[in-house]
């Protein structure tokens, strides 16, 4: 969950206020503070009626801050997706999980390919995919990546109905194939 500027702020306003508040209690139970001068601006707030809707007025500011905070990050955010359709009697949303999971197993299906990570673009017409790939050795990447670029883009529009612009392809690394025992 990620806080918005504005909530920081609020939030350091009100630490700023409890740590002032215990710091002249804690004045006051050591006695640094003495408890009828307390009492005596206490006393002299009451009778004055500005000070008096003052001090009410901090006080619901403070409730109001501390409701805000309190309830604003609770909210989980809308998960992100790709609209594939839409008609008279609705709209279809696929989410971008599910467009990942859809490219990742399409794409670790191909032989010569180890792992991928998958970044998916929403554009106005359709997405476009960013695609790190880790290879195996001993597998040529221009046909594997071209080939890929190919099949997975036509998996996608045939099985989800929405339209691949374009397929990044980049080749993070290539490592050898793990060695078989011979038992």
């Amino acid at each position: 969950m990620k806080i918005s500027v504005f909530d920081r702020v609020l939030m350091i306003f009100l630490c700023l206020i409890v740590i002032a508040c215990c710091a002249l209690g804690a004045l006051v139970v050591i006695g640094v503070i003495p408890l009828s001068m307390v009492n005596l601006i206490v006393f002299n707030i009451s009778q004055s009626i500005l000070y008096s809707c003052i001090l009410i007025a901090v006080a619901l500011v403070l409730v109001v801050v501390c409701m805000k905070l309190i309830f604003s990050g609770g909210a989980k955010p809308a998960p992100k997706n790709v609209l594939v359709s839409n008609s008279e009697s609705g709209s279809v949303r696929v989410s971008e999980e599910a467009l990942d999971s859809i490219a990742r197993r399409h794409v670790l299906a191909i032989e010569g390919v180890k792992d991928m990570k998958c970044h998916i673009n929403r554009l106005e017409s359709g997405i476009s995919l960013d695609i790190r790939l880790v290879m195996l050795s001993d597998y040529s990447v221009p046909e594997i990546t071209t080939k890929l670029q190919h099949t997975l883009k036509e998996y996608i529009e045939d099985n989800v109905g929405i339209n691949v612009k374009s397929i990044l392809i980049m080749v993070d690394s290539v490592e050898s194939m793990p060695k078989q025992k011979v038992e």
